[in-house]
């Protein structure tokens, strides 16, 4: 665990642009160790901003070799309607398999067993 929690990196940036993205995909690149690792990210965000955020992985995050997942938790949207919105939103960049969605109560432990 500890030699985890050093490798842990704060990236500033905006949701929005592409430099703070593109800072983020350095920093994990200095980490890839191998040419199959794979990238999961995990969007404990605002959903308002989930489009606009994928966006920016898809554009400047994707690993080159191996997989790149995202997680989403939800229960997301305002209404059936808005999650629908929220959901196409995100599957234009994404293909299903990549996507993971889940309770965001519910994933707790899964997401304390992936670390």
């Amino acid at each position: 665990m500890t030699e985890w929690f050093y490798q842990i990196k704060y990236v500033s940036g905006s949701y929005d642009t592409e430099e703070g993205f593109r800072m983020l995909d350095k920093e994990i690149s200095l980490h890839e160790e191998f040419r199959n690792s794979t990238r999961l990210f995990y969007l404990a965000l605002p959903p308002s901003v989930y489009p606009v955020v994928c966006k920016m992985i898809k554009l400047c995050c994707m690993n080159k070799c191996g997989w790149t997942r995202i997680v989403v938790e939800k229960p997301f949207g305002k209404d059936l309607e808005s999650a629908e919105k929220l959901s196409s939103q995100i599957g234009e960049l994404f293909g299903e398999h990549q996507i993971y969605r889940i309770d965001h109560y519910l994933g707790k432990e899964m997401v304390q067993n992936l670390v």
